[in-house]
Formats: structure tokens, C-alpha cells, sequence
């Protein structure tokens, strides 16, 4: 498959599981109450903070790997089989723990049901991992938008029938169960379950290297929620968690989605010598000139947006959800920098630099929550802007990519976005930053905002432009071409 194709692929799926998920945390904010969310995050928290061993990158190393064997795929999934239970096990065994669950029954609940999510995880790795490996984006985009819809489906029904914090952990063994079956009936040939131990020490060596920059991270981030919750209680958990859900759901649909492809891409161009550099700043380029302007944008207009999809009584998360978007802006700016250490083998720099910067944005947060989740959201802020000091400077080494070339990138990306939310700045202060702003002059102010993006794009010619124009002609022609009935 094309990475073009691929691409689309990948960006259908991730725009379906979007609307899924994204319909998903509106619902739930109309169907509970912050207390009831905050439960259900603190539970998501400790699983998170143990979920760290998950990231032990055993799929990377498939994918990067030159000359991959039966024996290689069998030994990853003895590897990752094994962690799935070790996972599945600390979960369970942190539900009897009063310090853990702050003597709170469902957050105990929560625990025991979201222990059985990696037990079905394990099945999934093989298949999933040889059709990213093989671009093959139809398929995941398929099992992926699949287990969206299921997850959502039963985590509404379960909320509207009264099961409270215990929906969203339904939902998720649910799309736990679907995309285990999912990539197992359609990606039949790549599913397997033979032990192998050979070459384990290689991979174990990788995936530790990866554990301590993805794991440190993960853990980090989990563990800061596991803060907010001990220091300034559940409802405050519950409003944070909606303001971060939001923010995590918009970043990891749409950015998540481009960096699968382009790290197949550049994996690809790694294993046949022919450089990085040409693939990894186009992709960095359209990146940014879509992320930059939807995240400044709706940071613009957190208020109305939280009015609008949560009610007022959800107004407080408006400005940690607009400090959130401009953070993850921020982090952009290093996009796909694991991507590339894990290509150049360098796994062991990054994880010395990832857990510098966990440990200062794990110290922030919890001086930040002395400030409200306000303060805690600033935090943020310190945590991106340390990644861009650790990770921007290593960006020309690592891809190939002059620093100049860097530049002119960041520079056109900030005017897109300058551009975009230009509209909806001038709405937003003409009417005091009121959340009640009129939905229609917000559309308006869209609008235009796109407009003027769309006439940048072009002006420049920007490659995603150029992208954009070579789809709308391929639709055209085939429509041309099309026999009539």
C-alpha cells in the first residue's frame, strides 16, 4: 500500500474512532456527575501508572526489524503474552489496596473489571503489528473504527442504565474483546500463539530502552492524575480528567494516526538506505499545519466548547483544557522524536532525557496542584517546554534534516495557525471571553479561520496542499472514468 493510501486509510479510521470516542466523553459528561467521572479516572490512573510495562515497545522492534522470522514474531508474543499477565495481575492485586483505592468501592470495582483489558490485549500484537509493519491501514482502520463504535455503544447504554463510574470500564473490555477478534479474524494470517524464546535478550534489551522513555512517561502522567486525585479529591479529578480526555482524544485521533503511517514510512526508508530526511520533515510539515491551527483553535475556544458539548456545570475545566491544547502545541514541535531514536538505535539517550523530563514534570504537577487544576494544567506548559529544549537540538542529527529547513517549517506553521484562529481571537474578545457566545458566530468565525488556512496553504504551496490537490483529481478521475448505468 502507498503511503498516500495508507495515510487516508489511517486518517478514515482514526476520524471514525474520533467521532466514537469524542461522542463517547460528551455523552458521559451529560449521563454523571464529576465525582462519578473522577472515580472512574482514579481508577484509569493506577492502571495507568502499572500499565507503564506496556510500553515495552515490542511491536516497535518488529516493525524496524530487517530480516524478520517466524521465530522473531514467536518470541515477541511470548514477551508481550507474558507482560499482558504480570499487567493483568498488579491491577487486580491494587483493587485490595485501601492506600490505592482511598477506601472507595468502585474505585475498587473499576480496578478488577479493567485487569481483564490486557489479558484480551495479548492477542492483538502479532496481527496488528505485521499490518502497520506491511502499511496495510485498511484493515487497522477497520478493526479500529469497530471497537470504537462497540466500546461507546456499551459504555452509553451502561451510563444511561445507572452503572455510573463503572460504564467507561465496561466500554473498555468490551472494545478490549472486539479488536482482539477484530484483527484476528481479518489479519487470520498473521495470528499465532507458538513460545519461542530465541534471541529474547535482544528484544528484551529494546523493549527496556523503550520502557524507560514510553513507560516513564506513561507512568508519569498516570501518576500525576493519581496526585490530583489524593490532593484536591475526586470532583476535582473528574473536572481535570474531561479537560484532559478531550485534549488526549483530539491528539491521539489525529496526530496518532499520521505518526503510525509516517513511522512505517520512515522504517521503510531505514531499511533500504534511502534517508529519513525527505520523509520525516514532509511529514512534520503536514503535521503541523494541521495540528497547530485545530489545537490553538479550540484552545481559543475552550469555553464555548465546554459549554456547548459538557453543560456549565463542566466550565470550570474551559481554561485547563485550553493550557492543556497549547502544551500538547508546544510538544509538537518535537513530533516523532521516538520514532527516530528508535530507528537510529539510540534508545538509551532517549530514555536519560525522557526521565529527566518526567521527574520535572512530575515535581511541577504536584506543586501545580496547590493551585487548583488550574495550576495543575500550567504545569504542562513547564513539561513541553522541557521537551523542547531536550528533543528540538537532536532533531537535525537524528532525521537528517538541516536546522534552516527546521526552521521554515515551525515559521509557515506558525502562520497557518496565526490565520486560522485569527477569526475566532477577534469573535472571542469582542464578546469577554463568554463560554454562552453565540454557536453561530463561533461557526462563523470557523469558518473563515479555515478559509484563510485553506488560501495560506496555497499561497505557499504547501505539500499538504499539494496532498490535498492530488486526492480531489484522483476522486475526480475516477468518478470521470466510472461507467454509467
Amino acid at each position: 500500500m502507498s503511503v498516500r493510501s495508507a495515510f487516508a486509510w489511517s486518517i478514515a479510521g482514526q476520524i471514525a474512532s474520533f467521532a466514537a470516542t469524542f461522542g463517547t466523553t460528551v455523552l458521559l459528561a451529560r449521563l454523571l456527575s464529576p465525582r462519578e467521572i473522577g472515580i472512574y479516572a482514579a481508577g484509569l490512573a493506577v492502571v495507568g501508572i502499572l500499565q507503564a510495562i506496556s510500553a515495552f515497545g515490542v511491536g516497535s522492534y518488529v516493525i524496524r526489524e530487517n530480516e524478520l522470522t517466524p521465530t522473531t514474531l514467536s518470541t515477541a508474543f511470548t514477551i508481550n503474552a507474558a507482560l499482558c499477565l504480570v499487567l493483568a495481575g498488579l491491577v487486580f492485586a491494587a483493587s485490595f489496596s485501601n492506600w490505592i483505592t482511598a477506601g472507595e468501592p468502585e474505585v475498587r470495582s473499576v480496578l478488577q473489571l479493567l485487569s481483564v483489558v490486557p489479558l484480551l490485549n495479548a492477542f492483538e500484537l502479532r496481527p496488528a503489528t505485521m499490518l502497520q509493519r506491511q502499511m496495510n491501514f485498511q484493515i487497522i482502520s477497520i478493526v479500529t473504527t469497530g471497537r470504537a463504535l462497540a466500546g461507546a455503544v456499551v459504555t452509553i447504554v451502561a451510563a444511561w442504565f445507572g452503572a455510573g463510574a463503572l460504564s467507561a470500564a465496561y466500554g473498555g473490555i468490551v472494545q478490549a474483546l472486539v479488536g482482539a477478534m477484530g484483527f484476528s479474524l481479518l489479519a487470520r494470517s498473521h495470528v499465532g500463539v507458538s513460545i519461542s524464546t530465541v534471541g529474547w535478550r535482544t528484544m528484551v534489551r529494546f523493549g527496556l530502552q523503550t520502557l524507560a522513555i514510553g513507560g516513564v512517561s506513561s507512568a508519569s502522567a498516570r501518576a500525576s492524575e493519581f496526585i490530583l486525585g489524593r490532593m484536591l479529591g475526586f470532583s476535582a479529578l473528574g473536572l481535570y480528567s474531561r479537560a484532559s480526555a478531550l485534549s488526549n482524544t483530539l491528539f491521539q485521533n489525529f496526530y496518532g494516526s499520521m505518526a503510525r503511517v509516517l513511522f512505517s514510512r520512515l522504517a521503510e526508508d531505514h531499511r533500504s538506505n534511502a534517508g529519513t530526511a525527505r520523509s520525516y520533515l514532509n511529514g512534520l510539515d503536514i503535521v503541523l499545519a494541521i495540528m497547530w491551527p485545530l489545537l490553538a483553535g479550540l484552545s481559543v475556544l475552550a469555553g464555548p466548547v465546554v459549554q456547548i458539548l459538557f453543560g456549565s456545570k463542566w466550565l470550570a475545566a474551559a481554561l485547563p483544557l485550553s493550557i492543556l491544547l497549547i502544551a500538547q502545541a508546544i510538544s509538537l514541535s518535537f513530533a516523532m522524536n521516538h520514532e527516530l531514536f528508535v530507528l537510529r538505535d539510540r534508545l538509551g539517550q532517549q530514555s536519560w532525557l525522557e526521565t529527566v523530563r518526567s521527574i520535572v514534570g512530575l515535581a511541577a504537577f504536584a506543586v501545580g496542584c496547590y493551585y487548583g487544576i488550574t495550576g495543575a494544567a500550567a504545569a504542562r506548559l513547564l513539561d513541553a517546554v522541557v521537551g523542547v529544549a531536550l528533543y528540538v537540538p537532536l532533531l537535525p542529527m537524528l532525521s537528517g534534516v538541516r536546522r534552516r529547513a527546521l526552521l521554515i517549517v515551525y515559521l509557515r506553521s506558525i502562520a497557518l495557525a496565526v490565520v486560522a484562529i485569527g477569526p475566532a481571537v477577534g469573535i472571542m474578545r469582542y464578546m469577554a471571553w463568554n463560554p454562552a457566545t453565540s454557536p453561530f458566530l463561533i461557526a462563523m468565525a470557523v469558518t473563515v479561520g479555515i478559509a484563510l488556512w485553506i488560501l495560506l496553504l496555497s499561497y505557499l504551496r504547501h505539500p499538504l496542499f499539494v496532498e490535498l490537490a492530488r486526492l480531489i483529481i484522483q476522486v475526480r478521475n475516477r468518478f470521470a472514468t466510472a461507467p454509467s448505468t
